[in-house]
């Protein structure tokens, strides 16, 4: 079978352009990477080869071809979306980590403040319950009501009492 160069040039140089800008645009777009261009253009190459040959007589085969590329050119792009979708549910699912954590921190601390909270409620109620007693003493003392010193503060329990406050509440 004789070929007219001119036609199969012709069909040729369109097909090969056509893939060559599709490509390097999905390329520049960062939706194929090397090997993957590599493979692809090789794939294609081929096909264009055969197809400009049978172009003289088989017209049709241009729209197929035209066809498979943007078949694969929305392949590259579900590709892509699928791989986008992937990666925005592991991030949301790091933040989801990272709000769990901030949370346990935040109930922990909570929990370190109720706990402080009740031994202050109980560091209060030992203060007054001390001041209270050792006013009524001091004022009974004072009036004459009481003639000795009451137990607790002859033999220093008091004292006892007082320095175990402190050590309580970290003074020196």
């Amino acid at each position: 079978m004789a070929y007219d160069l001119t036609q199969v040039t012709t069909a040729y140089n369109t097909l090969t352009t056509n893939i060559k800008n599709d490509l390097d645009e999905q390329f520049n777009l960062g939706r194929i990477k090397g090997s993957d261009y590599a493979n692809v253009f090789a794939q294609l190459m081929q096909t264009c080869i055969q197809l400009a040959f049978q172009t003289p007589t088989q017209s049709t085969q241009i729209d197929n071809i035209n066809k498979d590329i943007e078949l694969k050119s929305y392949q590259e792009k579900l590709i892509d979306a699928q791989t986008q979708d992937q990666l925005e549910s592991v991030n949301l699912k790091k933040e989801q980590e990272n709000l769990y954590k901030k949370q346990e921190a935040l109930t922990d601390a909570q929990t370190q403040v109720s706990i402080r909270q009740k031994q202050g409620f109980d560091d209060n109620l030992k203060q007054k319950l001390f001041e209270t007693q050792m006013g009524a003493w001091s004022t009974m003392f004072n009036s004459g009501l009481l003639t000795d010193k009451p137990a607790v503060i002859s033999n220093d329990e008091a004292s006892a009492l007082y320095n175990n406050f402190k050590t309580e509440l970290g003074i020196s």
